[in-house]
């Protein structure tokens, strides 16, 4: 395991909202519109292609790309946890790892999860020790 594999998630679950916020805006532009009536009588421009109709394939291929990241994500977590069962004899370091790189959580909600006496400078000095004892780059 890299230290880049590790700390995938992160950027992973940030992706993943950006992608769902893609969604979001396709399926708000879906909605039918509120017609506007004003006595004018209406005409069909012949459009070549359906606004709608390409406005719900970039949905379908957003969503297909949403459910790809959640399967990356997951992938990658279950990598994870198999290298944090592996390390033997410090359950802080694992728990400073599970927090950081499974939750994705910041140096500061790591150092309130991990109790008093830790700040976030010592998880982080922790996390990075165990890297470099490691060999872990």
């Amino acid at each position: 395991m890299t230290k880049k594999e590790l700390e995938q998630i992160y950027g992973l679950k940030k992706e993943l909202m950006m992608w769902q916020r893609i969604r979001d805006n396709y399926e708000a532009d879906i909605a039918p519109p509120i017609k506007n009536i004003d006595g004018m009588p209406y005409s069909q421009t012949f459009n070549i292609t359906n606004p709608t109709e390409e406005k719900a394939l970039k949905l379908a291929e957003a969503t297909k790309i949403i459910d790809g990241k959640i399967a990356e994500i997951k992938h990658a977590i279950m990598q994870i946890e198999l290298f944090i069962a592996q390390i033997k004899d410090d359950s802080d370091i694992r728990r400073i790892i599970n927090y950081r790189c499974v939750q994705a959580l910041s140096w500061h909600d790591v150092s309130k999860l991990m109790g008093e006496g830790y700040t976030e400078d010592a998880v982080r000095k922790a996390y990075c020790r165990f890297l470099i004892k490691n060999n872990i780059k």
